[in-house]
């Protein structure tokens, strides 16, 4: 009783940190950019999270290290040797990895190293869902804010990128939520997320939304009369919207305009350039002519500007360790594709939310290293196998016992 109340309060946590380290920076980032005068003190409010972050971790340090202490030992050498390596033959480029290293450590090593740990995945996921309304309702507090007074903080138009992914996780438990267990309220909050990444966000999000809605759909579809009659008229909708598209998204970028919101998604979309790449190729094909010059690459955080992880890996790293590093990633995508969702452990469904956010951003905004998503991605696909094992021996453990009782049966009756 003793043990299991501890392994709970080490859970709570661990998950816990997790949930803080998600959404604080989300609720932070909404409140400084709505309120005039705030956005002075965007610094010292980062930093200060970082120094919760950094206590909050410490505490969690030893049950860590007792669960993740191989983990821990090669995510130190690999990122020593990174950092060893662009000082001695790309010094050039060390002042780009010593800016980084803050957050490389604060946030992507403290929170990988944490999801990695944690083994109660459902609490994970509730932690998670009771944080997410809070934040979605942060981001309609943003919209509005920006609708009332106009734009207060360091964005210069009604365009912003980092409120729509702010918004995206939680938009994704809400979906999930609703999935599972059939209330409206949770399809509202989905509603309500997904409008404010089209009424003041990028493209990127949209595409996130919809990888993880047919994903998760797919692994978690039951055939019923129910689902299948929601299932007609989600896409009577879709075909409706497709129809009409113009119509709608010109009556929704001019009322957005009368309540002073710019919407760049919607004027790309009326404009014909929603699929335009904003001078990604360009950038990437420059990229792919260093490489070219510099095969073995020209060191760790030496260039951001790819926006594509696959190429990043093989301007920094060379040809040889960048391809087996994409080659790794590729195969974690593909694995990612084919796990099995479980009917009393969320995991997968996390998997799934943070892979829908994780590899679209990898692939088309500037690198993983320093953000969070990414990296619980990678610390939960290395839970899954785990995960995996267990249910497995569970199985056998209860095939096992079946087949010991059928043959007591047995036994009794020749008695």
């Amino acid at each position: 009783m003793i043990f299991g109340y501890q392994k709970g309060k080490i859970e709570n946590r661990l998950s816990d940190f997790i949930a803080i380290g998600l959404f604080l920076p989300v609720i932070k980032f909404c409140i400084v950019q709505s309120i005039p005068g705030l956005v002075a003190y965007n610094s010292i409010a980062n930093a200060l999270i970082g120094v919760l972050m950094l206590l909050l971790f410490a505490r969690n340090l030893p049950v860590i290290l007792k669960r993740s202490a191989k983990y821990a030992f090669g995510l130190g050498c690999i990122l020593l040797m990174l950092f060893i390596s662009t000082l001695a033959f790309n010094g050039e480029n060390f002042s780009n990895t010593l800016a980084a290293a803050p957050d490389i450590l604060i946030i992507s090593s403290t929170l990988f190293l944490t999801a990695v740990s944690i083994t109660d995945f459902d609490l994970l996921y509730e932690k998670l869902s009771k944080w997410a309304p809070i934040a979605i309702a942060f981001a309609i507090f943003m919209v509005v804010c920006t609708s009332i007074i106009g734009v207060v903080g360091t964005a210069e138009t009604s365009y912003n990128m980092s409120l729509s992914y702010y918004t995206l996780v939680p938009t994704l438990l809400m979906y999930s939520n609703f999935v599972y267990r059939k209330k409206i309220v949770y399809i509202l909050f989905f509603v309500a997320g997904v409008f404010v990444v089209l009424f003041m966000g990028s493209r990127g999000p949209l595409v996130c939304i919809l990888l993880f809605v047919l994903l998760f759909s797919l692994k978690t579809l039951k055939l019923s009369v129910g689902n299948m009659l929601i299932l007609a008229a989600v896409i009577g909708i879709g075909i409706f919207i497709f129809v009409n598209y113009v119509d709608i998204a010109n009556f929704l970028y001019s009322w957005l305009l009368e309540h002073n919101i710019e919407s760049r998604t919607l004027h790309k979309l009326l404009i014909g350039e929603f699929f335009d790449d904003s001078d990604r190729r360009s950038i990437i094909n420059e990229a792919m002519f260093v490489i070219s010059q510099k095969p073995f690459g020209i060191g760790f955080m030496g260039d951001l500007r790819t926006h594509n992880i696959l190429v990043e890996n093989l301007l920094w790293f060379g040809w040889l360790f960048g391809s087996l590093i994409n080659i790794f990633l590729i195969y974690k995508v593909i694995r990612t594709m084919f796990i099995k969702m479980f009917k009393h452990n969320k995991l997968s469904c996390l998997i799934l939310i943070f892979f829908s956010y994780a590899i679209p951003d990898a692939l088309l905004n500037l690198t993983v290293w320093g953000k969070d998503m990414f990296w619980i991605y990678l610390a939960l696909m290395c839970c899954y196998p785990a995960v995996l094992r267990d249910r497995r021996r569970y199985r056998e453990s209860q095939h096992h016992r079946h087949h010991h009782h059928d043959h007591s049966d047995y036994s009794d009756s020749e008695d």
